[in-house]
C-alpha cells in the first residue's frame, strides 16, 4: 500500500498556489505490506526492500535511561533509518526526538505516554518557521494521536525513516504515524532517546543512513 501525503505548508485552498510556484505539491509515503499476524491481527510493516538503502550501519546495546535525555552523537542526519527496541521500567512518558537542534530549539517528538495508552507525535517543536502554525500544526492542535496498548511484558518498537521533509513511523507493526516535518536549522540533525517519570531500558538500537535510491 502507498498513502497520499500532503504538504503541511498548503492550507485548504492554497494548493494551486503552492504548485504554480514551486511546480509540485504533496507526495506518496513509503510502501506499506498489510498483513494479518499469526493472532490473526492486522500487521503493518515497512517493505522489506528498502532495505537495499541503508549504509552506514549503527549499533547500540543494552542502554538505560531514567528521568532524562540521552543525546546519541554518533548519529546524524535528516536521511536516516532508526529502528529502536524501548522496554518501559516504571516510566510515565519516553520515546525518540528526531531533528534535534544542538539547543532543543527544534526537535519532533515520538513519545509513548504508558498512563493513556497512547502514542503521540508532538510537533510543537518541529519548526522555527511559524508560518506553519497557519496551517496544518494549528489546526490540529501540533500533535497527533493513536492508541496503543501493550501487552504485558510486550516492548515499543519505534522503526523511523526520515527523508528530509518525510518523517515516517512504524510503531510495533501495529500503526504508523507520517507528517512533513520542516526543521530550518542546518544543524537540526541530532537523535536522542528520553524517560520522564521513570526509565527504560534499550535493549537494541540500529541506525542507518538512507542511501539515495535511483530515480524512476
Amino acid at each position: 500500500m502507498w498513502a497520499a501525503l500532503n504538504d503541511s505548508r498548503t492550507r485548504w485552498g492554497d494548493a494551486d498556489i503552492f504548485i504554480t510556484k514551486h511546480g509540485w505539491v504533496g507526495a506518496l509515503t513509503l510502501r506499506r505490506v498489510l498483513s494479518l499476524d499469526k493472532n490473526n491481527e492486522p500487521s503493518m510493516k515497512p517493505a522489506e526492500e528498502l532495505r537495499t538503502l541503508r549504509t552506514n550501519h549503527f549499533q547500540k546495546k543494552n542502554l538505560t535511561v531514567k528521568d532524562s535525555e540521552l543525546r546519541i552523537d554518533d548519529i546524524q542526519g535528516n536521511d536516516l533509518e532508526l529502528d529502536v527496541t524501548i522496554a518501559p521500567q516504571g516510566a510515565k512518558q519516553f520515546g525518540t526526538q528526531v531533528c534535534c537542534a544542538p539547543d532543543g530549539s527544534e526537535q519532533t517528538t515520538i513519545v509513548y505516554n504508558s498512563k493513556e495508552e497512547v502514542v503521540c507525535v508532538d510537533l510543537s517543536r518541529t519548526s522555527l518557521d511559524k508560518s506553519l502554525t497557519e496551517g496544518f500544526y494549528e489546526d490540529h492542535d501540533y500533535k497527533q494521536e493513536a492508541e496503543l496498548k501493550l501487552k504485558p511484558n510486550e516492548t515499543l518498537n519505534l522503526h523511523v525513516f526520515l527523508d528530509r521533509s518525510v518523517m515516517e513511523a512504524f510503531v510495533n507493526n501495529r500503526l504508523c504515524l507520517t507528517h512533513r516535518i520542516y526543521p530550518t536549522r542546518d544543524d537540526g540533525k541530532g537523535v536522542a532517546f528520553f524517560a520522564r517519570g521513570g526509565a527504560i531500558r534499550i535493549p537494541k538500537l540500529d541506525a542507518w543512513k538512507m542511501h539515495p535510491s535511483n530515480p524512476w
